[in-house]
This record gives structure tokens, sequence and C-alpha cells, in this order.
């Protein structure tokens, strides 16, 4: 009875852990997977990843769908965890072969008028 005071913080300590996750499934049985304010990648809805979070890569700002592919844009990085929002980056993900381009820093010409949307969070 002694140590009952520590089951509330215990509490506090696991329902924290996690608390910033989240996926939201985007289609083509692909999901925005969200481990913290820095790490926002597009991945299969599995929970499985492409690709993730670097010292040159941030995290996701929007993406788009067009016929197979996902189109994602990535803020910059200046290091690891700090964002550089004057930084864009992108990766092309082929959703029927499950592999990815990039990250790219400038979008190829042949992807313009792309109807952009953001994560929801």
């Amino acid at each position: 009875m002694k140590y009952f005071f520590i089951y509330p913080v215990l509490i506090v300590i696991f329902i924290g852990c996690g608390a910033s996750d989240y996926n939201d499934s985007i289609g083509l049985g692909y999901s925005i997977h969200r481990f913290n304010s820095f790490e926002k990648v597009i991945g299969p809805d599995n929970g499985a990843l492409l690709y993730s979070t670097s010292s040159n890569l941030g995290p996701l700002n929007r993406y788009t769908i067009s016929n197979n592919l996902i189109i994602a844009e990535h803020f910059g990085a200046i290091k690891e965890f700090e964002t550089d929002k004057s930084s864009k980056k992108y990766i092309i993900i082929d959703t029927k072969k499950n592999t990815y381009k990039g990250p790219l820093s400038v979008l190829p010409s042949s992807y313009n008028n792309l109807n952009w949307k953001s994560p929801l969070w």
C-alpha cells in the first residue's frame, strides 16, 4: 500500500508512450503513419515502412495520388528532428511494385497540375 502513489504516475507514462502515433488510410493499400511530430511518412497499411525521416528528410507536408503512384512532399531537415520548412523533398511511391524513388530535391516536370492533400494532423 505504501507504493500506491506510484501507480498513477506509471499509468500516465504508459498512456503518453505512443499517444502521438497515428495511422490514416489514404487508399491504394497505403496509409500515413505518424510516430511523433517529426516522423510522418507514407507506407503500406500493414505498418511496414518503405522509407523513414532522416537527417535530410523531414516530416510529410502533403501528398497526392495519381493512378498507381503516390507522391509525397516532405519538408527538408537541417539535422535529425529539426525541420527545414524552406526546403522540400519528394518521394514517388509505385503502389503496384511497392517501391519508391527519392528523396528528390525537385519533382520531375512530368508531374504538374497535381491535386495536393494535407495530412489530417
